[in-house]
């Protein structure tokens, strides 16, 4: 009884897990990184006040 509670346990871990993963990889492939000249930053932030 509890050999089949653990490894129902273990399998719900383990697809946690992969889910968990998935979601990890996928946000690194979207991270979009922008660069801007320092110029430009400092006029879109004049624009927003």
């Amino acid at each position: 009884m509890w050999e089949r509670a653990c490894s129902r346990k273990l399998l719900i871990i383990q697809r946690i897990g992969r889910l968990t993963h998935r979601f990890r990889e996928q946000a690194r492939s979207h991270r979009v990184s922008v660069k801007l000249p320092t110029g430009s930053l400092s006029a879109a932030t004049a624009m927003l006040v």
